[in-house]
């Protein structure tokens, strides 16, 4: 299949020279887009796509860009596949039982029928992911990319700044998606997943749980880093509510997608 419509909204090429140094693709899927970073050895991102998609989750849409992307096409392996996951959860290794996990999580989230649930271990800190998955997006990516690791994508694990202040907001954002994650004293509070049409639907979320716990604007810090977005454009928008805002990115998003493919 092959959608006339269905092109990259955000591009970054290394030159030639620098491309023949890749040796492993990871793919990031979020409700309305995803994005193709490939990197070398150490990490460093040599070349990067990302598309933006009207519908959530479109298999037709999908399945166009995982037959006809060049970049998904290469002898390459695509190692990692992650999955910003708007209903999720986390259980202490300690505490771990899948079947009671599973039950956890369908009690607190309505889980569809054509859904699976995927489990995903993180080390830091150390616990169990879970989230669901529509089965036909699980199948196909285990059809095009056999040897992908599905994990639940976690801000947490691409943390930048300084963490000088007691509380912190990282913000990644992923064209018109959120992933808002809050820290007090350095222990992470809450991490959520939203869609959002203006900053201040971010910053409102911020300020609640800010005030919640006691602090003003001038003792919260923002850091923000992600791809399809204006990212200096916000973060200069947000710095006339939170003077410590920080950009986590040198150029573009690759920050982003050097941090993330250095994850596990």
């Amino acid at each position: 299949m092959k959608l006339d419509n269905v092109s990259p909204q955000w591009v970054y090429n290394t030159d030639g020279e620098a491309l023949s140094e890749m040796t492993n693709v990871q793919l990031l899927l979020w409700s309305r887009g995803l994005c193709i970073s490939g990197h070398d050895n150490d990490g460093n991102t040599m070349i990067a796509k990302a598309y933006a998609f009207e519908k959530r989750m479109a298999e037709e849409v999908l399945n166009a860009v995982f037959m006809n992307e060049p970049l998904l096409a290469g002898p390459q392996p695509i190692n990692k596949i992650w999955i910003a996951a708007q209903r999720s959860m986390m259980v202490p290794s300690a505490l771990y039982q899948q079947e009671l996990a599973d039950n956890w999580l369908k009690q607190v989230y309505f889980i569809e029928q054509d859904e699976d649930i995927i489990h995903h271990n993180i080390s830091s800190p150390e616990a169990i992911a879970l989230f669901p998955l529509k089965q036909n997006l699980s199948t196909a990516l285990a059809q095009f990319f056999p040897e992908g690791k599905i994990k639940m994508f976690l801000n947490k694990n691409i943390d930048c700044g300084t963490k000088e202040h007691a509380f912190n907001a990282h913000i990644v954002l992923l064209g018109n998606t959120a992933m808002l994650t809050l820290e007090e004293k350095g222990k992470l509070l809450s991490q959520h997943l939203f869609e959002y049409e203006t900053i201040d639907n971010i910053t409102y979320k911020i300020a609640l749980a800010a005030k919640e716990r006691g602090y003003s604007q001038k003792e919260t810090a923002v850091f923000i880093s992600g791809v399809l977005a204006d990212l200096v454009a916000i973060s200069n928008e947000m710095k006339t509510s939170y003077e410590h805002t920080e950009l986590c990115e040198e150029t573009e998003s690759l920050t982003f997608l050097t941090r993330l493919s250095k994850c596990e």
